[in-house]
């Protein structure tokens, strides 16, 4: 997994393909013709990525509230 947005990358730049899309078990990801500009490895890897960040930012946010609590609510709370 972690060659393929770069053996994608290599794919769609060598030209040979009029059309490029890649698509995910939901639906399309990268279309050439909708996203100019833009190499389909940013669409691949945030595809591949997105629950582990959403993971963290969710622990992170979590964690803040956490150490916003008084003692006597941490006691409460099983960690």
């Amino acid at each position: 997994m972690e060659k393929l947005p770069e053996n994608v990358d290599r794919v769609f730049l060598s030209g040979k393909a009029n059309y490029f899309a890649v698509y995910s078990r939901e639906g399309l990801i990268f279309d050439s013709r909708i996203h100019q500009n833009h190499l389909p490895c940013m669409a691949i890897d945030h595809e591949l990525h997105r629950n582990t960040r959403y993971l963290e930012k969710l622990e992170s946010h979590i964690k803040q509230e956490f150490d916003s609590l008084s003692a006597f609510q941490k006691q409460g709370i099983d960690r």
